[in-house]
């Protein structure tokens, strides 16, 4: 489930929730029971934003949350299929911050990093109010 089930009235307050860059590209994904478990937590990037802000090959992304100094060091997977994070090493992100089914991400792409590095913003939907996780 990604976010383009989420209304556009919801989308504009997680944006503004997350404190997104003006210039950085975004993407949202809403977490799934799949993406929190250690086998098959393949998380699909959107093909337009692939398309648009990385390259065409596997490659390391670096993870990291706003409010804290960790970073992960994940493999992005790219082939004629699909796009997308998939490994232990995603996993190990999403235990280590504690995601849940229902969260949302929203990955901030860094620009001018010297590495391919994606700001991740975690939304929470907690009692219907959308709140940012620290």
């Amino acid at each position: 489930m990604f976010a383009n089930r989420l209304r556009d009235e919801e989308k504009e307050e997680i944006i503004g929730l997350a404190s997104i860059q003006p210039d950085n590209p975004t993407f949202m994904a809403l977490l799934q029971k799949s993406h929190c478990r250690r086998t098959n937590n393949f998380l699909v990037v959107p093909s337009r934003f692939a398309a648009d802000h990385l390259q065409e090959r596997t490659q390391e992304i670096i993870l990291c949350r706003p409010s804290r100094k960790d970073k992960w060091f994940i493999r992005y997977y790219s082939t004629s299929y699909t796009r997308g994070f998939q490994n232990l090493q995603f996993f190990k992100f999403v235990q280590e911050n504690k995601l849940c089914e229902g969260d949302i991400c929203v990955f901030e792409l860094m620009k001018g990093a010297k590495r391919v590095t994606m700001t991740v913003h975690v939304i929470r939907k907690v009692h219907d109010r959308f709140v940012l996780v620290r």
